[in-house]
């Protein structure tokens, strides 16, 4: 396989960010898409990105890959990699990344692992929500409730309101718009509350992305969609907080978050 990126910018800010919460990458590449999935350490995110053919400027695929490689170790050298071309190249156990600046320079990565079914494909839902924002409204939205929690929380309403909140004790953040200008398709209520941590690192590279669709439902996972024109689609899904049945009122203790779900049970 061999492949030409001339969009360097947003390949190197993809693989940067996805480092600060990865460890490892799957990589599939095919003759239709070139796809990168992983899961975070913890099981609380689950990364699945596309690339099409077109967002290369070069795509020449003989014959299909599926490997894993140390996700750090790649943003580190793509970090490195300032040329306005980035050539790929894959071969048995080694990616191949080069470029020609005033040196030219060359760098060989060795597989981790090649079992194609190393990460199972996610369960689908049926969201009772999905909301289409800009990606600059998200971010802004991202970056005003990581102010106040760790924990993010998402909710719309059969009314079409859409509301985003944090809480945390005596503090809070609410935000809704007060003229809906961007599509929502609601179907039934939900809420879904997530670690906004994950987001928060996601921010500078979400507003690099055209537009963010929202998957919102009552006790799935939080997924986020970002599209880069019609050459990529990266998909985020975050897993949800556990609900737990109401008690009787009893004296509280420090801290406020409920039991959270891995995302290896929705795999």
């Amino acid at each position: 396989m061999e492949a030409e990126v001339t969009d360097t910018k947003i390949f190197r800010a993809l693989f940067r960010y996805l480092a600060r919460f990865i460890e490892f990458a799957h990589f599939d590449v095919k003759k239709t898409m070139f796809r990168v999935r992983s899961i975070d350490p913890h099981d609380f995110c689950y990364v699945d990105v596309l690339f099409y053919p077109n967002f290369f400027s070069k795509y020449n695929v003989e014959k299909e890959w599926s490997f894993s490689i140390d996700c750090s170790r790649l943003g580190k050298v793509l970090a490195s990699l300032n040329a306005p071309k980035i050539n790929i190249k894959i071969e048995e156990g080694r990616l191949r990344l080069s470029a020609k600046e005033e040196w030219n320079t060359s760098f060989i990565i060795r597989w981790l692992r090649t079992d194609i079914f190393d990460l199972p494909e996610p369960n689908t839902f049926d969201y009772e929500s999905t909301i289409n924002l800009t990606t600059d409204e998200l971010a802004e939205i991202i970056q005003k409730a990581s102010a106040i929690s760790h924990e993010i929380q998402f909710v719309t309403s059969k009314e079409n309101n859409f509301t985003v909140m944090a809480v945390d004790e005596d503090y809070s953040f609410i935000a809704s718009p007060s003229q809906p200008h961007f599509k929502m398709n609601i179907k039934s209520p939900a809420s879904v509350s997530t670690i906004v941590d994950y987001l928060k690192n996601l921010r500078y590279f979400i507003m690099k992305c055209d537009t963010a669709k929202i998957f919102i439902g009552n006790n799935k996972p939080l997924r986020v969609d970002l599209k880069y024109g019609n050459k990529g689609v990266f998909s985020f899904s975050f897993s949800h907080k556990k609900k737990e049945p109401k008690k009787e009122k009893r004296e509280s203790r420090s801290g406020t978050s409920l039991p959270r779900i891995s995302m290896k049970t929705f795999l």
